[in-house]
């Protein structure tokens, strides 16, 4: 039903097999009465690769230049259409001339039906409520650009956004009244908005200062990103383009997916490198979320940009994928055929290099975003500016192993220790001589011939680790009826060696023979639990008894 003056495509919005158009002067027909600049929004879906036309929007109460369709944003099973120019009569007082409403349609199906009328909480003629929309998932933005009424006189037009959400009950409620945190008279914050998970933009394309608060520059325009933590919206950051100049309007548009965001610039001047001045060629900036702080990225701007071609008065990002509309831009796809304002769009990728770093390490591994890690990860990311072959970032994915030695636990029954890994390889050490190798003891368990401390290397998944140091001074012992508590040390001997018994014994009985079974000495000792002997015979093996109350323990000791 095109006509002329519908304005069809004055705003544009799309969800994946869903897309939204405004026409918003549309004339419509309200019974007998043909209401010009009433507006509507078209619905057009995508079937195996067609889009065809599913409906046509209308406002609830079709009036005269209430513009309808000016803005339009769609989300899943939601559709917002704002309405700039309605006047709004707030519970049943005199309608505000153009303070503006939005309205919400709800998907069931394919068919979309009007679900509820939207306005600002602080009404007032000429505010402007519906200028700019979003929305995403039960979360919706509107820009109010000429608010000014809940501040003093000269704040006037410096602008606001709400943010709606759906509740349980499926109702749109007002969450929260947004203003810049430099808010200033006829900077117009709101006049572009946007909104993507966790996080919305506000376009003030007639603010004046960098993102300090300094260097005023007239109309030169910001942006400014919020952020949701639970149910409450607070200023994340307020951003400007890097080579901002007066008059540039920054701002003008925006668009937010994930982790980037786009800002247009229409009036601004120069090209990608600073230079190339063509007045009002336009552009538009990227920026990018880098773990919760927002950055400019890249400046685009149009191939065959001209002067007053007004590139970035329109912007939207999705992905990889961003595209800006150069409405006044005379020139189709060829440069040539040359039409006064007949308008363009171009489409731009990221053309960031995705990369995956595998890596395998025992225990922690430091990467090269200088963090070390010390449990497997699949997620961490890194961007090296200008890394890829084409210029392009190059964007890193961590995939890292971390592995380690399982279990690193021993068992010790008499003087054999063993090893309760069975998963690795086995390496014996001599923990009193500097963990020194035992020569052919590769085996899970090992019985020490001297007593001392020992410990096992186990090697398992490429990972080599050292249990603790066990201490051994049992070796030697033949019968033993005294308990586990006996100790021998030390030996091997160089004659002094002591024996204790674990608890003091009223009479304690000794013979030391040596290998031949000669009887070398005996001794009585009487109420003690450490008995320190000496050997006063030359280097061998000696056979030392010791019985006490019906105990018996009989011991090889090597002298030195």
């Amino acid at each position: 039903d095109r006509a002329e003056d519908d304005e069809f495509g004055a705003s544009v919005a799309i969800c994946g097999d869903y897309a939204i158009v405004g026409a918003p002067r549309k004339t419509v027909k309200v019974g007998f009465d043909m209401q010009a600049y009433a507006g509507a929004a078209y619905i057009f879906r995508n079937t195996s690769g067609t889009w065809k036309t599913l409906g046509k929007l209308l406002a609830e109460e079709p009036k005269f230049g209430d513009e309808f369709g000016y803005s339009v944003a769609i989300s899943e099973n939601y559709a917002i259409v704002g309405a700039p120019n309605d006047d709004v009569s707030t519970n049943g007082g005199v309608p505000q001339s153009n303070q503006g409403s939005a309205q919400i349609y709800k998907r069931d199906s394919i068919n979309w039906s009007f679900d509820q009328t939207i306005t600002g909480g602080f009404g007032g003629n000429g505010n402007r409520f519906g200028w700019s929309v979003g929305i995403s998932g039960d979360y919706a933005i509107v820009g109010e650009p000429l608010n000014g009424t809940t501040a003093p006189v000269n704040y006037g037009k410096a602008g606001a956004a709400y943010i709606f959400f759906r509740g349980s009950l499926g109702t749109w409620k007002q969450s929260q009244f947004l203003n810049a945190s430099d808010k200033a008279a006829g900077d117009e914050f709101g006049n572009s908005v946007a909104i993507s998970g966790d996080y919305a933009i506000v376009g003030a394309m007639l603010e004046d200062h960098n993102a300090s608060g300094g260097s005023n520059l007239s109309k030169a325009g910001s942006a400014y990103i919020f952020k949701r933590n639970g149910s409450t919206w607070t200023q994340a950051k307020k951003i400007v383009a890097s080579d901002r100049e007066a008059g540039d309007m920054f701002g003008v548009s925006v668009s937010i997916s994930g982790d980037y965001a786009i800002v247009g610039a229409y009036n601004e001047d120069q090209d990608k490198t600073g230079g190339n001045t063509l007045s009002n060629a336009g552009s538009a900036y990227i920026f990018k979320n880098t773990a919760g702080s927002w950055a400019q990225a890249n400046k685009i701007v149009a191939s065959d940009r001209g002067g007053s071609d007004l590139f970035g008065y329109s912007v939207a990002i999705s992905g990889d994928y961003a595209i800006a509309g150069a409405y006044s831009e005379s020139e189709d796809e060829a440069g040539g055929n040359n039409l006064a304002a007949a308008g363009s769009c171009y489409i731009f990728k990221n053309c960031i290099a995705r990369k995956t770093d595998v890596q395998t390490a025992c225990r922690a591994f430091t990467w090269i975003d200088g963090k070390t890690y010390t449990q497997s990860n699949n997620t961490a990311t890194y961007n090296i500016a200008g890394g890829a072959a084409s210029g392009c970032d190059s964007l890193v994915t961590l995939n890292l192993t971390i592995n380690g030695v399982a279990n690193l636990s021993t068992t010790t029954s008499g003087t054999k220790i063993t090893a309760n890994n069975t998963s690795a390889t086995y390496r014996w050490l001599d923990c009193n001589k500097n963990y020194a190798l035992i020569a052919g003891q590769t085996g899970a368990s090992f019985t020490p011939s001297v007593n001392g401390n020992y410990a096992v290397e186990l090697t398992e998944k490429g990972c080599v680790d050292t249990s603790a140091c066990v201490a051994i001074s049992a070796v030697g012992i033949i019968e033993n009826s005294f308990g586990d508590n006996i100790v021998v040390y030390p030996n091997p001997t160089n004659g002094y060696f002591t024996i204790d018994l674990g608890n003091i014994f009223g009479k304690s009985e000794i013979k030391i023979k040596d290998i031949l079974g000669n009887l070398i000495e005996s001794a009585t000792v009487i109420n003690s639990q450490k008995l320190n002997l000496f050997i006063n015979q030359p280097a061998g093996i000696y056979i030392v008894s010791v019985e006490a109350d019906n105990k018996k323990a009989v011991i090889r000791i090597l002298k030195n």
